[in-house]
């Protein structure tokens, strides 16, 4: 049996550090949003080609959620490689 994967991520509500095992994720949704501030503000999947427009994940395990949004983190690709070999089916 492999090891599991973990990816640490921080919840902005809880101000907490979580670890969460990629196994454990139940559903991903996936959204294109550009980044106003501090915030992202969802666009639609045809604005999507916007250069701005950046893949925002929100990952749902257990009875959490958290969005992972920025391209440069390890996180990030964690999640898209996660994303890309599901839909590849």
């Amino acid at each position: 049996m492999s090891q599991p994967t973990f990816i640490r991520v921080f919840s902005q509500t809880g101000q907490k550090e979580i670890l969460v095992n990629l196994n454990s994720i139940w559903k991903v949704e996936v959204v294109y949003a550009i980044l106003k501030g501090d915030t992202f503000h969802p666009v639609s999947l045809s604005a999507s080609t916007d250069p701005d427009a950046v893949r925002v994940y929100t990952l749902f395990f257990g009875s959490e959620t958290v969005k992972v949004a920025f391209e440069d983190s390890p996180v990030f690709r964690a999640v898209e490689e996660l994303y890309k070999n599901a839909i590849k089916g």
